[in-house]
């Protein structure tokens, strides 16, 4: 039996912590510029909004800290590559990974890389990409009462972007 309340409102959850995050270098393209390569100490804050389950939760806590951990995991002390970018050359040459553009080319322990299928490496489409880890895991161990998710993504203190997607139980659709 779902909870029903008589008060109009949503409920939500958030999970953000210290220890919610992951440290990377990346590659980015500004215009048709590769940049220099570096990288930050992310962190990645969580608000998952829906309706209340049988026990009264939106989402068990441990679940949806289990499902972040195991995101932030498979991108941390990795140089992210945007696999999607069409002014990036990628190859594969043994154990190192050449990136290219526009004269400018890079190599990196292949071992060290994770080629995303991105068009960039930035703090928005890292935040689209979490969510999308997120909501599989979550249709993977039945969590369908959560209806919408923000995904927040800092670089670095007071600097964020933010991805609000629209989860539909089963089959999940996003839209920003």
């Amino acid at each position: 039996m779902r909870v029903r309340t008589k008060t109009k409102g949503a409920f939500s959850v958030t999970v953000s912590r210290e220890d919610f995050g992951f440290s990377a270098g990346h590659v980015m393209l500004r215009g048709d510029d590769v940049e220099a390569l570096h990288g930050h100490s992310y962190r990645v804050a969580l608000t998952l909004r829906g309706d209340l389950t049988d026990d009264a939760v939106v989402v068990d806590f441990r679940v949806i800290k289990r499902a972040l951990k195991t995101v932030c995991e498979s991108l941390n002390h990795r140089v992210l590559v945007p696999s999607r970018n069409p002014l990036l050359e990628i190859a594969k040459a043994g154990a190192r990974l050449r990136v290219s553009s526009r004269g400018k080319c890079m190599e990196i322990d292949a071992a060290d890389a994770l080629c995303l299928p991105l068009l960039n490496i930035t703090a928005e489409l890292l935040a689209l990409h979490i969510f999308e880890g997120i909501a599989k895991q979550l249709d993977e161990v039945g969590c369908h009462a959560v209806n919408e998710m923000t995904v927040e993504v800092s670089e670095s203190p007071g600097q964020s972007a933010s991805f609000v997607g629209v989860c539909s139980g089963k089959g999940r659709r996003i839209s920003g």
